[in-house]
């Protein structure tokens, strides 16, 4: 299990890039093709570099593509040129003003560039024009939309507004551990501390190793003065960072303090990263017997007992 300890722009960043291509999936597939073509042969340039000079030479052979000004926009994000990626995407709305890839690309590079009103302006109107369509919640180009807003909102002390749009790209998909944990955060700013630590707790079930997450359950939990839950999070983050001893005694101590089966299912885990597979099968039992229908525990004790 790899830590989830990617920085929070950078995660922000590739999320945003992905979907502000996503409607030129062929066309990205057609560049990342080439360079597979010409990498042995150009050993030294980088995937990005490769994706840009090509996006680069296709608007240049036709400037009024917006696919390729859309994909040339979408590879200069990769390489964290903002200013140019956002004039490519100018220069498709000033053609169409409802070109969707455009209006979520130039929020993109706008909120990178801290232009964070215009980068909103740019992300309602995809919520305009999405708000009668069919399908809505599903549409995972607006789980996006909904995160950016939610996290700039969050960013400027908006948390209403911020919880409203974490909450719409979480009916999109209710397991984006980055959405609740920014939920989490506007939830906690909120002052309701209990529905924070749920949504802390939530992102931490779909990513066990998510320490953004358990740094804001622990200010969430020691905001409210819950000792157990302010542990728990403090030795899932040992757990995370590879500090197993650690965690094992933390986890230890209080798993028999709560009602709740995360801290036994912590402690399962750190146990089988540990290769103690006996203990940890111990653990997952233990948080079965404490919630029966904890589904992530039960399947470890189905997996393990199996392997024995």
């Amino acid at each position: 299990m790899g830590t989830y300890v990617q920085s929070a722009a950078d995660r922000w960043l590739q999320r945003a890039i992905i979907v502000a291509a996503a409607v030129l999936a062929l066309a990205v597939l057609g560049l990342a093709g080439l360079y597979v073509r010409e990498r042995v042969t150009q050993p030294t340039t980088s995937l990005a570099d490769r994706r840009v000079e090509q996006a680069k030479a296709a608007v240049r052979s036709d400037p009024n593509n917006a696919d390729a000004r859309v994909t040339l926009g979408s590879a200069l994000l990769t390489k964290r040129m903002y200013r140019e990626a956002l004039e490519q995407f100018q220069e498709i709305l000033r053609a169409n003003e409802w070109h969707q890839a455009a209006l979520i690309g130039a929020g993109v590079a706008s909120a990178r560039l801290r232009q964070d009103d215009q980068a909103v302006q740019y992300f309602q109107k995809v919520v305009e024009i999405n708000q009668d369509k069919d399908f809505v919640d599903v549409d995972r180009r607006l789980n996006a939309v909904y995160y950016e807003l939610g996290r700039i909102y969050l960013a400027k002390g908006q948390m209403d507004e911020a919880v409203d749009s974490l909450q719409k790209a979480l009916r999109i998909d209710r397991t984006d551990a980055d959405v609740l944990m920014l939920l989490g955060q506007a939830l906690t700013g909120q002052g309701n501390l209990d529905e924070a630590m749920y949504a802390y707790r939530s992102a931490a079930a779909f990513v066990p190793d998510f320490v953004d997450a358990y740094q804001g359950l622990i200010t969430a939990a020691e905001k409210k003065g819950d000792a157990d839950w302010a542990a728990y999070g403090k030795a899932m983050i040992a757990f995370s960072t590879g500090k197993y001893d650690e965690a094992i005694r933390g986890l230890e101590a209080i798993v028999s303090n709560m009602d709740q089966p995360d801290a036994a299912t912590g402690l399962g885990l750190t146990y089988e990263a540990k290769g103690d597979k006996a203990k940890a099968l111990e653990a997952y039992q233990k948080a079965v017997s404490i919630d029966p229908d904890a589904r992530f525990a039960k399947n470890k004790v189905t997996q393990l007992s199996v392997a024995q």
